[in-house]
Formats: structure tokens, C-alpha cells, sequence
């Protein structure tokens, strides 16, 4: 059988290339440097598979794709990216066939071997789905776009056809995850489940696979970036709601906060970057985080407090300032909170107090007690009129500020349909309504950030 693989890095197409002689030993194996080249290859013959790694000089592994899809190809291809295959450039409006597999980086040895012989006929069915017994309430929710990126399942997951009935359509350590995306996203499905038993597994998976790709250095695009780091403080919040504080979870954390951080920095200028955030794919709440980050590392970066630990503790923050809420709840007490004022009534009293509970949730975490502080205030204004304590400005400190502002920042910004810029206009409010202590010169702190845009 013939193969054509597109690969860039020589010492990695060296590995994937013994892998594929080692299981195949008669394939006959032609290596290209890059996607055009691939391209090239293909116009001119016919393969049984094409194997193309996506960031590549001279066309990625996408146009390849592009092109295949565009050619009608019959042969099965398989791209392999650190990217989100959602978020591929080349993905948008187009449909991939039954042929076309999507690895996500690191790729296991057994599990490209195994899609290969998938592919290839020479092993496996697809899973038919599976009826299951388990009570209704055993089961909890996973984003679908959260389960794409396993190349191999950590565990089964599970479709809900009614309310009490649930079939299995993901076998423990099967590879046809991506398959199984690809066919119930498209009707509609948001989520599959997992019963709750498996619930750490899952997590820990996720953590593994993060972190696997936030050590690995893959050069990824913003958006792919930051779709990572929305996941890994989701899974942060439900490892806390589940199971409490870990030593390991802490370090996670601390590694999720180094990365943001150096997302920050990419070259793109900050209207980009706010809508880059603002057309993610994350629940609210974690799309709120992630914009609260981002405005606060802005002022902080401008002000007379800024040094490598206050820029850590702010993110830090301003990423775990909600984790006691549900990602997927209080969408609405949020916009009242800004919009219109708490009106303190029963429905609203866990919203009252989730500055507390998130202090409560983080309070293990060592050798940081004014971050609790911080996130304990995020709600306070200048006026005294805030909660959970009514602080004037004048007994708020300037890490409490920074976040207080950000969080504002961050409501205005996702509460504004469309595409947003920030300008003039919106400085003038803020002074209007924090108009003491350190916010004004915090406000003037963000306007000079602002200048070159």
C-alpha cells in the first residue's frame, strides 16, 4: 500500500515513519516536507492513505484537507494538530467524510496504529450503541466539545435519548471519538454523559491532556489557546465542586495561570484579543473569567503595582473569582447584578454569597492569603452600595480595585452584541461611576494601554 505523509519536523516524521514500517512493514512510505508539496504528490497520483500534520511552511495540513474535499479524494486522510479541530480555519462550513480521522497531539503510537488498520479495513466495526439500566441521576452532562479532543476514551460516555433513558455510544478506551462527534453534533447534541462515578477519571483525563499540551510548546494559534485554557479552568472548577483542593490541582492551576499569561502577550492587539475571547465556545461564566483575566492583566501591567507576583495573583483571581457558581448557571443573576442591582429575594441568595464560597472553595490553597481578600471583594463598589460587605473606595485596596474594574470591563463588554471595541466613550462611564480611592488612577492606568488602538 502507498502512503503519502506530510510532516515538517524530520525527527517527527522519522518516529511516524518507523511506527508505520514497524506494524506495516509493506507499505511503501513517500515523506514530504510540507503541504504544498503534498498537494503536488496528489494531483498527480493516487494513495490509500494520506497521513498530513496541520502546522506546516508552504499550506498546512488544512489546505490539504481543503483540497481533498474540494477534489472529492477517496482516499481515508488523517490530520494530526495540537489546534482544536473546531477552530480550524480550514473546518468552518465545510463537512469532513467518512474517511478523514483528527488526531490531536501527542498522538499514541497504538492508538495511530489502530486507526490506520481502521481505516484500512483491515480491523473493527463501528459500536453500535448500548442500552444502559443506570438510573437517570448516576449520569452527569460533558460538553461535547470536550471529548473530540480524546483520542482514546477515558471512559464510556453515553447518549440521552429521554429523560430516563441513556445508550452507551463510547466504550472505555475506544478511538472513535471523534467519529461519534462528528455524527451527533451536527443533529443538535450538546452533551453526552458519563456516570458520575467517573466523574474524577474524566477530570483527571482532561488535566493530563492539557497539560501534556500546555508542556509540549506546540506554537497554537490565540483562539486554540485560549479554547484550552477555558477547558483546563473548567475542569479546575468541577475537580473543586467534586472533590475539594489538591496538592496536584494547585500546581495545575499554577500552571494554567502561567499560560494565560503568556497568551497575553501574543503580538495581536487588545480589540483582537477581547473578541477573540468573546467569540469562544466556553459557557459564560468561563468566557467571563477568561475576559476578566484579560482586562486585569491590561491595568496591572500599566500600573505602579505591577511585578511578576501581583500579575500572577490577579490572574489567578480573576480566572477562579466564580468557581462556586455552575458554568452554566446565574447567567441572568449576573446581568442584574450589573445592569439593574441585586434585589435580595430566596432565588438569588446563593448568587449573594458566592464571593464567599468560592474564598471558602480556594481556601486551602498556601502561602496566598490576600488573593481570598481580592475575590472576596469582587463585588464591592465605590459607593459602599456593592456586597457581600458594602466597602467604600477608600477601604479597598488596589488588587481589589484592579479586579473590581476588570469584572466590570468584562460585563460591558459581553453584555455588547457583535463585535466590540473599546474607546472613549466607555472610559468617560467608568470615571463617571469610579470616581475614588484607586480606581480613577487605575482608569488612567487602562487608558494608556489603550492608546495605540
Amino acid at each position: 500500500m502507498k502512503v503519502l505523509y506530510a510532516e515538517d519536523n524530520r525527527e517527527i516524521a522519522t518516529l511516524f515513519i518507523e511506527i508505520i514500517k514497524d506494524n506495516f512493514p509493506d507499505f511503501d512510505v513517500i515523506h514530504v516536507e510540507n503541504g504544498r508539496k503534498a498537494i503536488d504528490y496528489l494531483q498527480s497520483d493516487i494513495f490509500d492513505l494520506v497521513i498530513s500534520d496541520y502546522t506546516m511552511p508552504e499550506n498546512t495540513g488544512g489546505d490539504v484537507l481543503n483540497y481533498m474535499l474540494d477534489n472529492d479524494r477517496e482516499e481515508p486522510f488523517i490530520l494530526i494538530t495540537g489546534e482544536r479541530i473546531k477552530l480550524l480555519p480550514e473546518f468552518k462550513g465545510k463537512t469532513p467524510t467518512d474517511k478523514m480521522k483528527f488526531l490531536n497531539k501527542p498522538v499514541d503510537e497504538d492508538v495511530l496504529v489502530e486507526i490506520i488498520a481502521r481505516m484500512l479495513n483491515i480491523v473493527g466495526k463501528e459500536m453500535e450503541p448500548e442500552k444502559n439500566n443506570i438510573e437517570g441521576d448516576d449520569y452527569v452532562p460533558i460538553e461535547i466539545t470536550r471529548i473530540g479532543n480524546f483520542n482514546t476514551a477515558p471512559c464510556d460516555f453515553y447518549l440521552s435519548l429521554s429523560q430516563n433513558k441513556m445508550v452507551k455510544v463510547i466504550n472505555k478506551g475506544g478511538i472513535e471519538v471523534q467519529d461519534i462527534i462528528n455524527k451527533y453534533e451536527p443533529k443538535g447534541v450538546k452533551s453526552l454523559y458519563i456516570i458520575k462515578s467517573d466523574l474524577q477519571i474524566m477530570n483527571e483525563a482532561i488535566t493530563e491532556r492539557l497539560g501534556r499540551v500546555m508542556d509540549s510548546g506546540e506554537d497554537l494559534s490565540s483562539a486554540s489557546r485560549m479554547a484550552l485554557e477555558g477547558d483546563a479552568v473548567l475542569t479546575i472548577q468541577e475537580q473543586l465542586q467534586n472533590f475539594g483542593v489538591k496538592d496536584d490541582y494547585i500546581n495545575y492551576a499554577n500552571k494554567v495561570v502561567d499560560h494565560v499569561i503568556d497568551t497575553y502577550k501574543t503580538d495581536k492587539n487588545i480589540n483582537e484579543m477581547i473578541n477573540l475571547i468573546k467569540n469562544s465556545t466556553d459557557g459564560y461564566l468561563i468566557q467571563h473569567s477568561m475576559m476578566t483575566s484579560f482586562m486585569a492583566n491590561i491595568i496591572i501591567k500599566n500600573s505602579e503595582w505591577s511585578s511578576v507576583t501581583n500579575q500572577e495573583k490577579i490572574t489567578m483571581a480573576s480566572l477562579f473569582h466564580d468557581i462556586s457558581l455552575a458554568n452554566s448557571s446565574y447567567e441572568d443573576e449576573e446581568t442584574k447584578s450589573f445592569l439593574t442591582g441585586i434585589n435580595e429575594n430566596e432565588t438569588e441568595k446563593d448568587f449573594l454569597n458566592h464571593p464567599q464560597k468560592s474564598v471558602e472553595m480556594l481556601s486551602k490553597i498556601p502561602n496566598m492569603p490576600d488573593l481570598f481578600t481580592i475575590i472576596l471583594e469582587h463585588h464591592e463598589k465605590p459607593d459602599g452600595s456593592g456586597f457581600p460587605r458594602g466597602l467604600k473606595a477608600n477601604r479597598l485596596s488596589p488588587m481589589s480595585c484592579i479586579l473590581i474594574l476588570a469584572h466590570h470591563l468584562a460585563d460591558l463588554i459581553q453584555f455588547n452584541q457583535g463585535e466590540y471595541k473599546i474607546n472613549n466613550e466607555m472610559i468617560e462611564s467608568l470615571r463617571e461611576k469610579y470616581n475614588d480611592g484607586h480606581f480613577l488612577q487605575l482608569i488612567e492606568c487602562f487608558k494608556s494601554a489603550l492608546n495605540p488602538f
